[in-house]
């Protein structure tokens, strides 16, 4: 968990929303990869 960062869980992925902006080194050291569509930082759920 990171401060400031709720995630929200929508099928297979999860959704980092909140004060993101001043945390993109960490949620990227953490394997959460940017959607320029959506807009949102997001990471794949494994099985």
């Amino acid at each position: 968990m990171i401060d400031g960062i709720t995630y929200q869980h929508h099928d297979s992925f999860v959704v980092a929303t909140g004060k993101v902006y001043d945390k993109k080194e960490l949620l990227k050291a953490v394997g959460f990869k940017w959607n320029k569509d959506q807009k949102n930082w997001y990471k794949e759920l494994t099985h």
